[in-house]
């Protein structure tokens, strides 16, 4: 019989790369064309997202579908490098504020909420 602690432990996932954190940060990209394309995510998949009719009338779908397209081609990368990653493929399309929003949040350890992004 196994003990539990033989099993590895699998690391904790980023508060601020959480399915529902990435949602709500879906919500403030405008652009989610050029940050796919900094977060390195191949053109087809792109040209797919800017012609699937779902994703094309809801900006915030296609930039959820984005994050997540990213977030699974990542899953094997370090926490800490999928945040520098995300950060610096905000700051690259100009989205600055998200991105000091984004680590702020990831150095507290907290979930990014809808009113982190609150005017």
């Amino acid at each position: 019989m196994a003990d539990i602690e033989d099993k590895p432990q699998k690391p904790k996932e980023a508060a601020v790369l959480t399915e529902g954190s990435l949602g709500y940060l879906a919500k403030e990209i405008p652009d989610p064309i050029i940050l796919g394309m900094y977060l390195n995510i191949p053109n087809t998949r792109l040209v797919d997202y800017t012609i699937d009719p779902s994703s094309q009338a809801n900006v915030a779908d296609m930039s959820r579908k984005v994050l997540m397209f990213w977030k699974q081609m990542r899953e094997t990368a370090k926490e800490k490098d999928k945040v520098a990653d995300l950060d610096r493929a905000l700051r690259s399309s100009g989205k600055h504020d998200l991105a000091e929003t984004l680590l702020n949040k990831h150095q507290d350890g907290m979930e990014l909420t809808p009113d982190c992004f609150a005017l």
